[in-house]
């Protein structure tokens, strides 16, 4: 190409000094006929060498389409392998960068820890106030408070019993301590021993949690928890997130989310996804004992199941205990989180245009949630399966119920 380009180069300036040499040899004056006979046939000459400099440039720059069709071929193969190796490597670049974001987010969330172990924050009085790996702790660590105390790698539920300075006094559950009434001391100002400490929020008897009534749904005892996470996500507007309380999150932001949870400490970020939020309310139910679950006591294996309940008054007729054959077990508290679950369905529906969430969708979700056999061997056989089915059209029918009384 550059030898084309010096040719040309050339020739112009050879045409130029042959043109200046004619006008020092013919007199412009004299004969004019023959000089602009010889320029006619010059310019002709010199705009003819033009032309096929001009083809021999075209010819290099455009060598890769029609006619020349298996150069035309090997370029494009070129040009798609290497926009494939470009999407590759952006591909691999996102994905080092969420996993980057996450481990960040957990360094944060412990560095966070660190940084309070240590900390004495002012309360409102203006006294200063013990801060631990549970945030506030002296408002949050109140008598009669369920936590989790870390005994040879196992947390063992505890019970508070007081909460001096900053030291709080523990007693562990009877079922697993070795001795009756067993006290434990832990200091959370030393992070060594207050790391061994967090709420109890998982696993427990829902009634042992705080509770207040829960004025949007108009329902009473209903834990301060689930109310508090469920105003976050509205929010968030992640109630209008497509796939929500369906979609999972990603464990290790989800694990970072749940340690922020468990000590009280602020999770309105948007470093956490409101997929997040779903998640951990379900891991709540489906974290309930069996012998705090309401649901329990129903024969969701029995074939006639859906004969005897299969309209939102015959659900009534069973929350109520007024159904001639099937009876919730007595547990207040299990019934009403379990009512506010489908009334949270029902907010959800409301904006099931943008969610791209229906009433099977949202019912699909939370029934492996309500019921421990499915979620712990779901569809395993003919009679799991059965399970399963009875257990998801009866919360296909709170879902109605809610809409109906909420909606």
């Amino acid at each position: 190409m550059k030898y084309t380009c010096f040719a040309a180069l050339a020739l112009v300036v050879v045409y130029i000094l042959y043109f200046v040499g004619a006008l020092a040899i013919y007199d412009v004056d004299g004969d004019s006929v023959h000089f602009q006979s010889y320029l006619a046939d010059t310019l002709r000459i010199f705009q003819l060498l033009c032309e096929l400099v001009l083809i021999v440039i075209c010819a290099h720059l455009f060598e890769y389409i029609p006619p020349n069709p298996e150069l035309h071929v090997m370029h494009r193969s070129k040009f798609q392998s290497l926009r494939a190796s470009q999407k590759q490597a952006s591909h691999v670049k996102h994905v080092q960068s969420n996993s980057q974001h996450d481990r960040e987010l957990i360094h944060s969330a412990l560095q966070q820890q660190n940084t309070v172990a240590y900390t004495h924050r002012p309360s409102e009085d203006g006294q200063q106030q013990a801060g631990g790996v549970i945030d506030d702790a002296r408002n949050v660590l109140l008598p009669d408070t369920k936590v989790y105390v870390c005994r040879n790698d196992h947390w063992v539920l505890a019970t508070v019993q007081q909460f001096d300075e900053s030291v709080c006094v523990v007693t562990l559950d009877e079922e697993q301590s070795e001795q009756k009434h067993e006290r434990v001391q832990i200091d959370v100002t030393q992070l060594s021993q207050a790391q061994h400490l967090k709420l109890a929020i998982f696993g427990i008897n829902p009634s042992w949690l705080p509770a207040h009534e829960d004025h949007k749904y108009s329902l009473k005892e209903i834990p301060v928890l689930l109310t508090t996470l469920r105003d976050l996500l509205f929010r968030r507007n992640g109630h209008c997130q497509v796939g929500i309380l369906k979609q999972k999150p990603r464990p290790s932001q989800y694990q970072a989310f749940k340690f922020a949870v468990e000590q009280n400490r602020a999770v309105d970020s948007d470093e956490f996804d409101v997929h997040n939020i779903t998640q951990f309310i379900k891991d709540f139910y489906q974290a309930i004992p069996t012998e705090y679950n309401c649901l329990q006591t129903l024969d969701f294996a029995s074939n006639d199941f859906s004969h005897h309940v299969h309209s939102v008054q015959h659900l009534k007729a069973v929350l109520n205990n007024k159904h001639d054959k099937y009876r919730l077990k007595p547990n207040k508290a299990s019934k009403m989180i379990m009512v506010w679950l489908w009334y949270l369905c029902a907010d959800i529906l409301q904006c099931s245009q943008k969610n791209r969430m229906s009433e099977e969708s949202l019912s699909a979700a939370i029934a492996p949630c309500l019921y421990s056999s499915i979620s712990n061997s779901r569809d395993r056989n003919s009679t799991l399966s059965k399970t399963h089915s009875n257990i998801q059209s009866f919360c296909a029918l709170g879902i109605k119920y809610a809409v109906l009384k909420y909606g």
